[in-house]
């Protein structure tokens, strides 16, 4: 009998790097109508794994081993939907077995798996779908994230989250959305909202909100992936933002080594070993930094870009331009008016000015939309210990351990409170 844990780290790798795959490919063959359906048999074929690899030797290509799977039941569903599913290339026009199976097996393969998803990307981001809406569904169909990711993702409770998604497969349903080819116009719109999504999953496997690791590299690389397949996409300006959207990246999955301990606890960015950041992945960082500069467009990823090239490029944190980059979030608040920006515009002004200036910023920020996030709360805390106001730091302290969902984090945030009790005393 095979390890269980094991097993269960094997099967969750492989759901983050295929689940997004079948999903497309099934839903190439089904119709975006059964989309339900669909979710089923990457659900189901994804259980089979967890049930009978531990009793036995784990195949050698687990991937074509569970696309096998799948496959196997996308072919009993569509032999007994014969009837109702319209297939793209319709098996069922001819009644010859070889032709039904020459279109179950062209639908899998690595060519059309790679337009599979492309089409996906652009059926999610329908305009007729909000915007909440298409991400939330992107995320979840594509991208497999749970309920809780989506959440955090997009700032969002849990409830509204399962209604959004409720909502838009109803509309997609009831509204008929892709009863024709229409969907598959690449709009710079929907471009637009591909990248979204596709920072905001590499921004969940960056930090995560649900496992145990601090960070998630099957996301943060399949969304270099999926942003690859992007960049093919639309002219000279998109090709520019898609870039610096890479460009990002790069330069964050370079410092993956750097930024926990051994134990998994999370060192901050003050303290990481400048020496473990990957030099070839920074390298490729400013191939698409330089890329993205083939146009005069400025979008927020060219300025994220450019903050973290900053971090990047500093021998040392101490070194760091500070000045930059608040020069930068200044730039990024009036292209994205987020709380979070001025969060981090915030943190960058306490390194050029002092924690006093930051907390002017942080006085300033919407406590009705950041309130209840966890990042708020820890920023606040650690500028008032600054000051010395450590029982108001330990209360902000509190609320920021309450609304964490990492063990991680927590426990990074205790320690931290702990830290400013004892100066405190």
């Amino acid at each position: 009998m095979q390890d269980n844990k094991n097993i269960e780290k094997l099967v969750d790798h492989l759901f983050r790097r295929e689940a997004g795959k079948m999903t497309a490919i099934l839903i190439k063959l089904f119709g975006i109508s059964m989309i339900s359906q669909a979710e089923d048999i990457v659900q189901d074929t994804f259980l089979a794994a967890y049930k009978t690899w531990p009793y036995g030797d784990v195949p050698g290509k687990p991937e074509a081993w569970l696309m096998q799977v799948a496959k196997n039941k996308a072919i009993d569903i569509l032999r007994g939907n014969a009837q109702q599913i319209s297939l793209p290339h319709s098996a069922f026009i001819t009644n010859k077995e070889q032709a039904f199976h020459q279109q179950i097996e062209r639908a899998f393969s690595d060519h059309d798996t790679l337009d599979a998803q492309l089409k996906l990307l652009f059926l999610c981001c329908h305009p007729e779908l909000g915007e909440k809406q298409q991400i939330a569904l992107t995320l979840q169909v594509l991208c497999g994230f749970s309920i809780n990711e989506i959440a955090s993702a997009l700032l969002m409770e849990k409830e509204a989250v399962k209604k959004t998604l409720l909502r838009t497969k109803q509309d997609i349903k009831l509204k008929g959305l892709f009863a024709n080819t229409a969907y598959l116009y690449r709009s710079m719109q929907r471009l637009h909202m591909l990248r979204q999504v596709l920072y905001l999953m590499f921004n969940e496997g960056y930090k995560t909100t649900e496992d145990k690791e601090l960070i998630n590299r099957d996301l943060c690389f399949e969304a270099i992936r999926l942003g690859k397949i992007v960049l093919s996409l639309g002219d000279e300006a998109a090709k520019s933002e898609t870039r610096a959207m890479l460009a990002l990246m790069f330069f964050n999955v370079a410092r993956f080594a750097s930024r926990t301990e051994v134990d998994g606890s999370i060192i901050s960015l003050e303290k990481q070993d400048r020496s473990k950041w990957d030099k070839a992945l920074i390298k490729e960082a400013y191939f698409y930094l330089e890329g993205s500069r083939s146009t005069t467009l400025l979008s927020r990823y060219h300025i994220e870009a450019g903050i973290a090239a900053l971090h990047c490029s500093a021998e040392t944190y101490e070194q760091t331009n500070w000045k930059q980059i608040v020069y930068y979030y200044e730039q990024l608040e009036k292209i994205d008016r987020s709380p979070v920006v001025s969060l981090n515009k915030a943190i960058a002004i306490y390194h050029l000015s002092g924690a006093i200036e930051a907390l002017k910023v942080l006085d300033r920020i919407n406590i009705l939309k950041l309130g209840r996030h966890y990042l708020f709360h820890a920023t606040k805390a650690s500028f008032l210990g600054k000051v010395g106001q450590y029982e108001e730091a330990v209360h902000h302290y509190k609320e920021a351990i309450n609304l964490a969902k990492s063990q991680l984090d927590k426990q990074f945030l205790i320690n931290k409170m702990e830290e400013c009790r004892s100066f405190a005393n």
